[in-house]
């Protein structure tokens, strides 16, 4: 199972969270993203969002919300590069294809956060069982948005709708029957 996490905008920028979200976060999103990380077997994680939680994770400790639970989680990393210094961590395909092939063949449950390109990639292939979005009342007018024209179409079923403090609002998307 391939489930994906964004912060996001009201007008769907997804891009640099640091630098809009922390205003919205609160401890009752923690605890919801902590049962979140608590059903995976693993991070599914693209090689540039990879590089950035490997820049910033490891200096973390558990005073910073996530930290243990992020620092602990395997990362299972899609990318033609094999070093991977960060663990528990491995190199798992050079695309997102072969990702999903290996998830499935390991019978993994796998979450994919903030890697919006890896998101987009498995869209493309209808490879996402589940899309959780923690949508943030504020309108950026500019920035990378999740969903562009090469995505393509997918449809969702509403799962869970929750509103959480500072007005975010965590919606639980799964495929389609």
């Amino acid at each position: 199972m391939i489930l994906t996490s964004h912060f996001i905008t009201l007008d769907g920028v997804v891009q640099a969270p640091e630098d809009w979200h922390a205003s919205f976060a609160s401890d009752e999103q923690y605890d919801v993203m902590r049962s979140q990380l608590a059903r995976l077997d693993g991070h599914l994680i693209g090689r540039r969002t990879y590089d950035e939680f490997a820049a910033y994770w490891p200096h973390q400790d558990g005073e910073v919300p996530l930290a243990d639970e992020t620092n602990s989680l395997h990362k299972f990393v899609v990318s033609s590069t094999a070093e991977v210094g960060y663990q528990p961590a491995e190199v798992i395909a050079a695309d997102a294809r072969t990702a999903v092939a290996e998830v499935e063949r390991r019978g993994l449950t796998v979450g994919v956060y903030g890697a919006t390109r890896l998101t987009r990639a498995l869209l493309s292939i209808d490879a996402v069982d589940e899309m959780q979005f923690y949508l943030d009342p504020v309108v950026l007018g500019t920035g990378e948005r999740l969903f562009d024209a090469g995505v393509g179409q997918s449809r969702l079923v509403l799962g869970a709708a929750r509103e959480l403090p500072h007005g975010v609002m965590h919606l639980t998307y799964r495929r389609s029957a």
